[in-house]
C-alpha cells in the first residue's frame, strides 16, 4: 500500500488552518497580538483552501467532491 500524498497534505493543511483560526479567535478574545491577526487570518484561509484542493485531488475527479 503506497502513501496517499493528497491525504497527507489535506490533514496537514487542515490542521494548520484550523489551529491558526483558533489562535486568531483566542487572540481576538484576549485583545492581544493585533499586528499578527490579519496575517494569521489570511494564512488560515489559504491553508483551509489548499487543504480543500488537496482533498479534491485525492478523489481523482473534482466533480465527485462537489457532487455534480
Amino acid at each position: 500500500m503506497d502513501i496517499q500524498w493528497p491525504l497527507v497534505f489535506y490533514t496537514l493543511l487542515g490542521g494548520l488552518g484550523v489551529g491558526t483560526f483558533v489562535f486568531v479567535g483566542i487572540s481576538e478574545w484576549l485583545g492581544r497580538f493585533e499586528r499578527t491577526r490579519l496575517l494569521a487570518s489570511i494564512v488560515s484561509l489559504a491553508a483551509i483552501a489548499a487543504g480543500f484542493v488537496a482533498s479534491l485531488l485525492h478523489l481523482g475527479h473534482p466533480e465527485r467532491g462537489v457532487n455534480l
